[in-house]
């Protein structure tokens, strides 16, 4: 096989990935509040958002409205939504919340946040005052 062959094929991967990046071909995160109140709208059509909170990996997202919260999290390329109970049991460690759920294959809620002072608000929105670090 020639150097040419060779140069020539990576040179074809790395054009390859590039558009696929360019395309955004792949791209499964949720980047902002707007991203996650589309997302709701396509997911729970019924339900109404009026805040969204964001995870920092793009991961997942919590929505809130009038009936409550609702989890969107990635799944492979896909997103999809669970809605939370009137009064979840929500705790959080430093910047991670975590949402309890009945829902084994959904896999846990969680939400990671940028800052401590951000997870105890979340928290407190959500409804409940406990946390880790009191229990």
């Amino acid at each position: 096989m020639s150097w040419f062959v060779i140069v020539g094929s990576v040179v074809a991967i790395g054009l390859l990935a590039g558009f696929a990046r360019l395309l955004k071909l792949g791209h499964a995160a949720i980047d902002n509040e707007a991203e996650a109140r589309r997302l709701a709208g396509e997911l729970l059509p019924e339900f109404t958002v009026e805040q969204a909170v964001v995870c920092d990996t793009g991961e997942a997202a919590l929505v809130g409205g009038p009936d409550g919260w609702a989890y969107i999290r990635r799944h492979g390329a896909h997103f999809v939504a669970r809605l939370l109970g009137p009064a979840p049991d929500v705790t959080y460690e430093l910047t991670r919340v975590s949402i309890a759920c009945d829902d084994r294959m959904f896999g846990p809620y969680v939400i990671h946040l940028e800052s401590e002072p951000r997870a105890r608000e979340l928290t407190r929105m959500l409804g409940t005052a406990s946390d880790a670090e009191s229990s």
